[in-house]
Order: C-alpha cells, then structure tokens, then sequence
C-alpha cells in the first residue's frame, strides 16, 4: 500500500517541481543548508512537502553514493554550520 502511495507522491512531485525532475548536470547538489537555511536536520519540513521531495530525490540519493572520502571533501568544500548537521550526514543520512 505504501509503495503506490509513494509512487504516486513522487509522480506528482516531479511534474510539479522542475528541480527534482531534472538531473544535475551542472554538478553536485548544494547541501541542505544552503537549499533550504536556517533549517536543522530534524525539521519537520524533510518529511513533507517540497523540501521532502528534493531531499529524498536529489540529495539523499546523491549523498548515499559518495565514498567515505568524497564525501570528506564534500564536506570541507560545504562546511556544515554546526555539528548537528555534520552528524545527521555522517551517521543517520549515511
């Protein structure tokens, strides 16, 4: 049940948000924190509406495929503002 339900959030998410339906060919995404700022990693806004379909389509898929150490760099090219961030990608969204 909850796989058609998905399914059909993630079709309608990405015939409405162009940013999630196009691939990035002009390089990485841009870490959470600069997408959507001022918001930590336990925000409600990652489970529900534009921010959700961005993180589950584009970011954390990008994220999951990077090594260890690519994603090392990405992270001192993309500073985290605090450690709360540096946790959630290092243990919870790895």
């Amino acid at each position: 049940m909850f796989g058609i339900i998905d399914a059909v959030r993630r079709l309608l998410y990405r015939e409405r948000f162009t940013d999630v339906a196009q691939p990035h060919d002009e390089g990485p995404p841009v870490p959470p924190w600069v997408k959507y700022p001022g918001n930590e990693p336990w925000w409600g806004g990652w489970r529900q509406g534009f921010s959700e379909a961005w993180l589950m389509e584009v970011w954390l898929p990008f994220w999951k495929k990077l090594s260890i150490e690519e994603k090392e760099k990405y992270l001192q090219e993309w500073n985290p503002p605090n450690e709360d961030w540096r946790e959630y990608l290092t243990v919870h969204w790895k």
